[in-house]
């Protein structure tokens, strides 16, 4: 939509602190995100219950920006095919955060901006007291024609750090679906499914590979459910 304000928030919180950190929590949940004048909000921490709180670790490596943004005008900073990278995606910046109840829900928005193109993004995560998850949705708007292709759902940094583990031990579960077959749930490493070592410490680029899933129904459930797990 063609739109030059965010929508109308209560609760904008100075919460950021003097190294740039952002952490928000409750007792199960801990998130630490990183604000920089020069880059887009990343997501640079996540623990849950039983593991060991995000705020107290350094920042994970190879932390993402909070929400991806293709367009057809300015596509990747890197040529590969993953949904990262985006070109827009990398110029957004921190404008604001507000923290709020909705109902029981505990939420925290983050809103962004591309001052060239005239991008805002509202990135909302929410949980519930109690419950070790966290739900996130975000909402793009623009002050200018913009042919946008894809928006991420949810751009994850694996807690790799907080839970003890590390990328070789990763396992993938994802499921496919069919009339009377739903639900068909497997599992491998990720080592074995197209994402190898390509050894950053010598070959110091972004890795390009990815695992990828789709479905060709207007069923969400068509061919794969649209979830799954590390």
């Amino acid at each position: 939509m063609n739109c030059s304000q965010f929508t109308p928030c209560e609760g904008r919180t100075e919460i950021v602190d003097a190294d740039g950190r952002l952490i928000w929590h409750n007792d199960d949940i801990c998130m630490v995100f990183v604000v920089r004048d020069n880059a887009p909000v990343v997501l640079a921490g996540l623990s849950g219950y039983g593991m060991r709180p995000a705020c107290e670790l350094n920042n994970e490596k190879g932390a993402f920006p909070i929400v991806e943004v293709l367009t057809s005008i300015s596509g990747r900073t890197m040529n590969h095919q993953r949904l990262t990278d985006t070109r827009e995606g990398s110029q957004l910046r921190f404008v604001a955060a507000y923290t709020y109840e909705r109902g029981m829900r505990h939420v925290l928005r983050i809103d962004q901006k591309d001052e060239h193109s005239g991008l805002l993004t509202e990135t909302e995560f929410s949980m519930f007291p109690g419950v070790s998850a966290v739900s996130c949705q975000s909402r793009i708007a623009s002050e200018r024609r913009l042919p946008v292709e894809a928006v991420s759902s949810l751009n994850l940094t694996v807690p790799l750090d907080a839970a003890g583990g590390g990328v070789d031990g990763v396992e993938v579960y994802w499921a496919d679906s069919t009339w009377a077959a739903e639900n068909n749930w497997h599992q491998a490493p990720l080592r074995e499914i197209g994402l190898p070592d390509i050894n950053t410490n010598i070959n110091p680029r972004v890795p390009g590979a990815r695992f990828n899933l789709s479905s060709r129904s207007t069923w969400s459930t068509g061919e794969k459910l649209p979830l799954g797990g590390f």
